[in-house]
């Protein structure tokens, strides 16, 4: 029998929650909160399989709940259940040590199928939001990897993305040959490219290579 403990500040919704969870073969709530320190207080007294919780707590966050909830209940698997589809919720829900996110409008169906992956081991996040957080995290990626360049590096990783060789770029950017080499040789170290293919894509993904007005 998989224990569910449900986390949630409004008593209808941890109501209907419960009873769509009973209503499940294998699948039991055996209990409610409705603020951290009650959620805490409950993951302790009861060791749930897996804890539901409701990003937002009244004044709190449910993401701050994490934490707190799987020290007292560390075995316990913690599914958030959220309004919010925003990408930067989920990260921040997973790197706090969520195991799942699933929106409130997802279909019942899917809850009880979060809950089941959750407790067998495995995350649950819904692919078209899967979709859009490893696009976040792409976009995060890039925008990091664009601060770690100088403004001259860029300049030539854009001009090895679209083809030019090191007398090229020198004669474009008006530097030497030497200076392009060392320019190169340092963005591929900060990039982590070690071909010319590598350094074309790096360029493709930090969108140096689109079309200029």
């Amino acid at each position: 029998m998989l224990t569910v403990l449900v986390v949630d500040d409004h008593r209808v919704v941890r109501s209907g929650i419960r009873r769509l969870i009973d209503a499940e073969a294998g699948l039991k709530t055996v209990a409610e909160a409705g603020t951290i320190e009650e959620s805490v207080a409950a993951a302790l007294k009861h060791q749930p399989a897996v804890v539901i919780v409701d990003v937002s707590l009244g004044s709190s966050s449910g993401i701050d709940a994490i934490p707190a909830i799987a020290a007292a209940a560390p075995e316990a698997r913690i599914l958030i259940l959220s309004m919010e589809e925003e990408p930067g919720y989920v990260i921040r829900a997973l790197e706090a040590g969520a195991h799942g996110y699933v929106p409130k409008s997802s279909a019942d169906g899917e809850l009880i199928e979060a809950v089941r992956a959750v407790a067998a081991g495995a995350r649950y996040v819904p692919n078209v939001i899967a979709m859009r957080v490893a696009d976040a995290r792409a976009d995060a990626a890039r925008k990091t990897a664009r601060a770690n360049l100088s403004r001259r590096e860029l300049d030539v990783l854009r001009l090895l993305g679209l083809g030019y060789s090191n007398k090229e770029i020198a004669r474009e950017l008006f530097i030497t040959v030497r200076t392009v080499e060392s320019h190169r040789a340092h963005l591929m170290q900060k990039t982590g490219a070690r071909s010319r293919a590598e350094v074309v894509r790096v360029a493709m993904d930090l969108g140096l290579l689109e079309a200029r007005g």
